[in-house]
């Protein structure tokens, strides 16, 4: 009967420890489950972040890039309301004033020195120096119209009192072919008056 009872017993053991090996195989099994579950959420979540946040900072650094060669047409879409938003408002304002800049410096170009350039605050240096420009290149452009204007008004009178020298200077030798057909008739009538003379000398 020991024997039996101990046979027993050592089946019982037995028996235990396979079922606790079992239970140990089935949790790791559900643990190692979990875990790729988790493993797999956590790496959607991440691509969902890089693509909501990612994405859009890429295109926003390719159009600062574009901004900082000078190329101010382009654009950028303003689609958001949190801080990636934020920056693409500040990305967008200053593509506008950048634009708006350039398009006054066209019109000064072609010669419309009526472009206001109005600075957005004190520290916008650019638009500082830019309106300085303007004034700068209007005062020239009024000195060289004024000093062309006097010279235009120094050759009119110029012009004038050569024309009246001229006519002087006409009459003049008008006066003078007087005095000289004067001085001939003279000498006739002096010449005239010697042969008279002779004549009638002769004729005494």
């Amino acid at each position: 009967h020991i024997d039996r009872v101990v046979r027993l017993a050592s089946d019982m053991n037995v028996a235990d420890e396979q079922s606790g090996k079992g239970l140990i195989k089935n949790r790791t099994l559900l643990l190692l489950g979990v875990a790729v579950v988790l493993i797999g959420l956590v790496s959607g979540f991440c691509l969902l972040i890089s693509h909501i946040i990612a994405t859009p900072i890429a295109k926003i650094t390719a159009t600062i890039n574009r901004l900082s060669v000078g190329d101010v047409s382009v654009d950028i879409a303003v689609n958001r309301s949190d801080e990636v938003g934020q920056l693409q408002k500040s990305v967008a304002a200053i593509i506008s004033s950048q634009k708006e800049l350039a398009t006054s410096m066209d019109r000064v170009a072609s010669g419309d020195l009526t472009a206001q350039i109005i600075p957005l605050s004190e520290d916008d240096i650019l638009r500082q120096a830019c309106s300085n420009m303007v004034k700068a290149l209007a005062e020239v452009v009024n000195e060289i119209t004024s000093s062309a204007e006097h010279v235009a008004s120094g050759g009119s009178q110029m012009s004038a009192s050569t024309q009246s020298l001229s006519h002087g200077t006409s009459e003049q030798s008008s006066s003078t072919e007087q005095v000289s057909a004067s001085i001939e008739q003279m000498g006739a009538s002096i010449r005239q008056n010697s042969q008279n003379a002779q004549r009638t000398e002769q004729i005494a």
